[in-house]
């Protein structure tokens, strides 16, 4: 068993990571950078 999935927030990063790297291979930048950091600045 590998120690990946010990708590919560751990999870909440890597499916974050996930999605964010699906995005950014598969949506042009028009779909998804505006999504993702409109509220950062």
């Amino acid at each position: 068993m590998w120690p990946l999935w010990r708590q919560d927030e751990e999870v909440d990063a890597l499916v974050a990571a996930c999605l964010f790297e699906l995005a950014m291979n598969s949506a042009p930048p028009s779909t998804w950078m505006p999504v993702t950091f409109k509220d950062n600045g």
